[in-house]
């Protein structure tokens, strides 16, 4: 569909307002269409509006319900909104849906580690996973290297949280400030023996 199409283009542009209307006019010819309905929650969660886009991709795994991407950005809202038990279960689901989906192990790991009170089990989990998404990115990957350190650090291993984020940081070289700047933020945590949290 055209209006689809062109809300797509503008999402991918930034210009997100833009794709609201066009893929709100595409959803009114084609109502059913689950694609759409995640598209436009994604249009959503980047303008900030976290509740609508929540709407829009519960839609579409409704719609289509081994939809793993809107199962994803559900759990990535979900993180967004402070829903830590809601997000850890979508993207499990995702990855059950696509087993070795990269970015979905990394949400699951970042929000099992990042729990305010994680069980012995959910931190063991989060490393598990955290590990096998590193490997699976060659460990390259500073988003996923992040992600790792969280859970070393909450397993207590600060010393190969340290190791993990420092590593982070000279692939993030040349990167934008503020990703640098977070990495180091999480750098001082470790060093005096403090793990990450939701709130950080």
């Amino acid at each position: 569909d055209a209006w689809h199409l062109l809300g797509v283009v503008a999402h991918q542009q930034g210009r997100n307002q833009t794709a609201v209307e066009s893929i709100g006019q595409a959803l009114a010819i084609s109502p059913h269409q689950a694609t759409y309905h995640n598209n436009l929650g994604a249009a959503f969660q980047a303008l900030g509006q976290l509740e609508e886009a929540e709407q829009q991709f519960l839609q579409a795994a409704r719609l289509k319900p081994d939809y793993a991407d809107a199962r994803f950005n559900l759990g990535s809202v979900h993180e967004q909104m402070g829903k830590q038990d809601k997000a850890v279960s979508e993207f499990r689901e995702a990855i059950r849906l696509t087993p070795g989906y990269v970015a979905a192990m990394n949400g699951l790991a970042r929000s099992l580690a990042t729990m305010l009170d994680p069980t012995p089990e959910e931190a063991s989990e989060a490393l598990v996973v955290a590990k096998e998404a590193a490997e699976l990115t060659g460990n390259k990957n500073v988003a996923i290297l992040d992600t790792l350190a969280a859970a070393f650090a909450t397993r207590g291993d600060f010393q190969r949280a340290l190791t993990t984020i420092e590593t982070a940081i000279k692939l993030a070289e040349g990167s934008d400030g503020k990703t640098i700047a977070q990495l180091r933020d999480h750098l001082d945590h470790y060093q005096r023996g403090e793990r990450l949290t939701t709130s950080h």
